[in-house]
């Protein structure tokens, strides 16, 4: 069985880039997938927050930088 970690997101993927990214879909805490299989991109934009796919891999090098934009994401989010 192939159980997801709640606190995956898309942003902890070394595969998401905010800089690849469309300026008005990284405005909107979107970013780039950049994981591909043999058609193209799986998916052009993820949401930071979004459900990690089969291509996830955790991003340990900048794990840290991933986490502070989380937490910027998250604190646009509160009211």
């Amino acid at each position: 069985m192939n159980r997801r970690d709640r606190d995956e997101k898309c942003a902890l993927c070394d595969e998401y880039s905010v800089r690849e990214a469309e300026p008005e879909f990284a405005g909107v805490g979107m970013g780039r997938c950049m994981a591909r299989d043999p058609r193209g991109f799986l998916a052009p934009h993820v949401a930071w927050n979004g459900e990690t796919c089969i291509s996830y891999r955790l991003d340990r090098q900048n794990l840290a930088k991933r986490r502070q934009y989380i937490a910027i994401q998250q604190q646009k989010e509160t009211p």
